[in-house]
């Protein structure tokens, strides 16, 4: 099998867009099958579930929230005009881990057909961006130049798509940014793309707009100007273009939208539909928001603390719920539990059907006395949550399983696991997709 392809790729958004950056992450995962995604989400209202969906929906997809750091937004202009979601990209070098010397920026209203991998591995030299246009106007490239001050070669540049050079960007003063905005907000029409337009000129890679960000209005207008033999079909996009952008109000989600491109935004969004449908229903989020845990080594410490894992599973209609023996382990905020069990009966045939499984736990439980019976409560502490299941094959991956479990019921794990025992059970592990903790302490 080749070695996968790792992606750094960086998205900002409020929740509203949500649906659609599921689109748009979906036509990603299937542009590169080899590839694996680490998904920097810069947002101030996405949910953990929301996050921990996503990879549900797709495995080689990896979020990662981003918070922007305190005062680095100090003195810019916030309004309506001027969202705080509107600088995140501009100061994007200086939110992410340092480790990282380049990520490829991604508009959530767009859909990828083809591998990025050029792209991405593109030589910056000493340039900070590679993007592309989105104008074919010379009327608007020549309006745009005048207006920002742009040097005469200089073409404006969309930044819905954008490989970033982190390493070079964290060099540049953010102060600079704010100030610039400060001067110059009343000529901005576009902000946060004015500014990197205005500020950056000559450090920006210009990228074919056919192939890395082609939108309706900008096939139109490319198509216009040759002759009908020459013009750009929609099997010559499918097969050389990379990223169909839905710049601007026309988007193909909505009822008015008039061009051709959406037919790329429908195929991925029914494909999603269709993958959606498999899986269970999105949690709701919990009532009490006061007794969610969203911790991980708290929530670690409240599933040592129990004894028991009660799987719930299909058969036919039904819930068929079993409490078994269960170990855990925990790494980057990502829960796995193991179990053993007979090779045979209802519980192996229905996960075996399934190949999934809800599970819940809980500890700590105490009555909370009150003058009346409706005032008497219960302290405790559970977690919910659903995975997929695997079985374990190999002798080694079985036993890691058997010592976990034996961990978690004596508390040690220097046990010798005879193979013999390793042949006559069934073990398995179910990596949790989702998972919900809640306490009343």
């Amino acid at each position: 099998m080749p070695n996968p392809f790792s992606y750094n790729i960086l998205v900002t958004l409020d929740r509203n867009y949500l649906p659609v950056l599921r689109v748009m992450l979906h036509s990603l995962s299937q542009s590169d099958p080899e590839g694996e995604f680490t998904v920097y989400a810069v947002h101030n209202s996405l949910t953990e579930q929301d996050l921990q969906r996503l990879h549900t929906l797709f495995p080689r997809v990896h979020p990662v929230s981003v918070k922007v750091p305190e005062g680095l937004l100090a003195g810019a202009p916030v309004s309506d005009r001027y969202p705080t979601e509107m600088y995140y990209r501009l100061f994007a070098a200086h939110s992410l881990p340092q480790q990282l010397d380049r990520i490829l920026y991604l508009d959530p209203d767009l859909v990828v057909l083809n591998p990025l991998r050029k792209l991405y591995e593109i030589d910056f030299g000493n340039n900070l961006f590679a993007a592309a246009s989105h104008i074919e106007s010379r009327a608007f490239r020549d309006l745009n130049r005048l207006r920002l001050n742009l040097p005469e070669q200089t073409s404006y540049i969309n930044s819905g798509v954008m490989m970033m050079n982190l390493k070079l960007l964290r060099n540049e003063s953010t102060q600079e940014v704010i100030d610039y905005i400060n001067e110059h907000k009343n000529a901005l029409l576009l902000p946060d793309q004015d500014v990197l337009n205005a500020l950056y000129a000559g450090r920006i890679i210009e990228l074919d707009p056919m192939i890395y960000n082609l939108g309706d209005k900008y096939l139109y207008f490319k198509n216009m100007k040759l002759p009908r033999e020459e013009r750009f079909d929609l099997e010559w996009v499918r097969r050389n273009t990379v990223v169909v952008h839905y710049y601007g109000r026309n988007k193909p989600w909505k009822e008015n939208y008039l061009g051709v491109l959406g037919v790329f935004y429908q195929h991925f969004s029914r494909q999603l539909t269709e993958m959606e449908q498999k899986l269970p229903p999105e949690p709701v989020p919990m009532r009490r928001e006061e007794r969610r845990v969203a911790d991980t080594g708290k929530i670690r410490d409240i599933l040592s603390a129990c004894d028991c894992c009660r799987l719930g599973l299909s058969d036919d209609g039904r819930v068929y719920i079993v409490p078994l023996s269960f170990g855990f382990t925990e790494q980057d905020g990502r829960f796995t539990f193991y179990f053993h069990s007979a090779k045979e009966g209802r519980k192996i045939r229905l996960l075996t059907q399934n190949g999934c499984a809800a599970f819940e736990l809980d500890c700590s439980y105490q009555l909370k006395e009150g003058p009346t019976a409706c005032s008497h409560s219960a302290l405790y502490q559970s977690v919910t949550g659903f995975g997929r299941v695997t079985f374990l094959t190999q002798p080694e991956e079985k036993k890691q399983a058997l010592l976990a479990i034996m961990r978690q019921n004596t508390g040690r794990e220097d046990w010798e696991i005879p193979e013999a025992a390793l042949d006559n059970l069934c073990t398995f592990r179910l990596d949790a997709d989702e998972i919900s903790c809640k306490e009343h302490r």
